[in-house]
């Protein structure tokens, strides 16, 4: 059983994959003949191609290439799913009942969801928004504020026209692309130092000065601490939304191939990390025993194994340049110790990892 996985990868491929008159040895002969380098993408593309029987060019761009869809589409459909969601209603409910603040997203266009009712508002906001130059200056610190947090890609606590503090967690694809950020706010800083002038902001909005100033003394307070507090909730809050789109997204994708190169997507670039099949079935917003049939259906093995057998193909690959002690090798490709990567090496390939770099060594050209 030493080398079960990695041959059983390969015996699939090679029964009855060249067409029963041999007419694709010419162009599938590369991936047979460097079977020890293999890697997912080469595993992936030679699959496209025994299935869609096309050159392997061609096979590079359907493997690099996503279903073009209306990004307008996309943004409608996951705003409808996190609006069914009941559990980011709740976020927002309770937010509002622990600290009197407000919570929405905002997605990269600027477009909201519109979490918050507008009871929930403080006094003061509803005050500042019921003149149009108000809910027109606040929009635009929304659009302005949006655009920063994007070129720092951290979250940001900002000071809006008004005077008010709100904050933008920003939320990122897998491919590092911004997506759009949670905000909430409506605060003071407890340490405050240097207030806007009411009456400048009560005639420069048409407001009463008098007004403004009694509303502004009922606005929550926070100190450094509770800030640090909120970003942390708007933190995990932004998991659901990012589950929510992956999964919006996946069920976009019109063919099951087109779905299985985001899961092997994801696969490559966590496969350093702790990464198993219930992480990732939640990562698409599956079923775990589904997600696992569905994987195991398409690739013959199961997901364990399509990671154990992709970290060792990353790992040969550091081996061989010299400049990697074996131990940093382990840790780098997502083995917890030495002894489990030695272990799982072995049984792929056959040998320990010492034994085999040292066979690569004797078989180089003098």
């Amino acid at each position: 059983m030493a080398n079960a996985v990695f041959n059983y990868l390969f015996s699939r491929m090679e029964t009855g994959l060249m067409g029963q008159n041999g007419t694709d040895s010419q162009c599938m002969g590369p991936y047979l003949e460097h079977k020890c380098s293999l890697t997912r993408y080469n595993l992936f593309e030679y699959q496209l191609h025994r299935r869609l029987k096309i050159c392997p060019t061609i096979i590079s761009l359907l493997a690099t290439t996503h279903i073009a869809m209306s990004n307008d589409n996309i943004i409608d459909k996951i705003f409808s799913q996190l609006g069914r969601e009941k559990q980011l209603m709740e976020y927002n409910d309770i937010l509002y009942k622990m600290m009197g603040l407000v919570l929405d997203y905002m997605a990269a266009d600027g477009s909201s969801l519109r979490l918050t009712k507008v009871g929930y508002f403080s006094s003061f906001c509803k005050y500042v928004r019921s003149c149009e130059k108000g809910l027109a200056r606040c929009h635009e610190c929304d659009l302005k504020y949006n655009k920063i947090v994007v070129e720092k890609g951290t979250p940001i606590v900002y000071a809006c026209h008004a005077g008010l503090n709100d904050v933008i967690v920003p939320l990122f694809d897998d491919k590092g692309k911004y997506i759009g950020g949670l905000t909430t706010g409506q605060f003071l800083k407890e340490n405050e130092s240097n207030p806007p002038d009411m009456r400048r902001l009560a005639k420069d909005l048409g407001l009463s000065a008098k007004q403004l100033t009694k509303y502004r003394k009922n606005v929550t307070r926070l100190s450094d601490l509770q800030q640090t507090g909120l970003i942390e909730y708007l933190q995990i809050i932004g998991r659901l939304v990012l589950s929510t789109r992956n999964h919006v997204l996946w069920m976009e994708k019109e063919n099951a191939k087109d779905r299985m190169k985001c899961i092997f997507d994801h696969i490559e670039k966590n496969y350093m990390q702790q990464i198993t099949a219930a992480g990732t079935a939640r990562h698409f917003g599956m079923c775990r025993v589904h997600f696992s049939r569905l994987f195991k259906a398409d690739t013959g093995i199961s997901f364990p194994a399509y990671v154990a057998f992709l970290r060792i193909a990353k790992a040969k690959e550091l081996l061989l340049e010299t400049k990697y002690l074996i131990n940093e090798v382990a840790f780098h490709c997502g083995f917890g110790s030495l002894s489990q990567f030695n272990r799982v090496f072995k049984q792929i390939v056959g040998s320990t990892p010492k034994l085999w770099l040292n066979q690569q060594s004797t078989q180089k050209p003098s």
